[in-house]
């Protein structure tokens, strides 16, 4: 995705005026409608655990959490993002849409959804397949030694002399 300039908060601000002056509501109506705006910005302003995390994410990242947040019933018409900018914007602003009383616990479930994820990706990393016979002689060193089958895997491998590994592994 192509990166776009980020629009500075004054430039928002202007964009948010300028819609409201051409806008047909009344006068009073648009200017308790800017009231209520700008006491929300300044609520949300506060609240930046959300940009502090999307700040410090990768692509991949970024593409989780807005399919993530594509899941609430709040974005279903929004539009679709052309840059890595513009997904983080519709995060945001998808985040500063949910209710007060529910950021604490919405942020919490998205945290704990991604550390999940990233747990499941781990693991899946760490998956080393072996042959029964291979695997029943790791366990029973392991059983005999009071080790896990990944403590006896990496002690021999950490002790054994790296040359003879290579030895051991180019004769069969």
């Amino acid at each position: 995705m192509q990166e776009k300039r980020q629009s500075t908060t004054e430039e928002k601000r202007k964009q948010i005026e300028n819609c409201l002056i051409h806008s047909n509501v009344l006068e009073h109506e648009e200017k308790l409608l800017s009231n209520h705006l700008k006491n929300e910005w300044r609520k949300n302003a506060r609240r930046t655990e959300m940009i502090k995390w999307l700040d410090s994410c990768h692509s991949n990242q970024l593409m989780w959490a807005y399919d993530y947040i594509k899941k609430r019933d709040e974005i279903r018409y929004t539009w679709t993002p052309s840059s890595n900018e513009d997904m983080k914007s519709v995060i945001v602003a998808v985040y500063d849409l949910i209710p007060e009383n529910k950021k604490k616990k919405f942020f919490e479930n998205f945290r704990h959804a991604w550390n999940v994820k990233k747990s499941k990706e781990r693991k899946k990393k760490n998956v080393v397949l072996l042959e029964n016979a291979v695997l029943h002689k790791v366990e029973k060193l392991a059983e005999q030694t009071e080790k896990t089958p990944e403590e006896v895997i990496k002690k021999l491998i950490n002790t054994m002399d790296w040359d003879e590994i290579l030895d051991i592994l180019e004769s069969e």
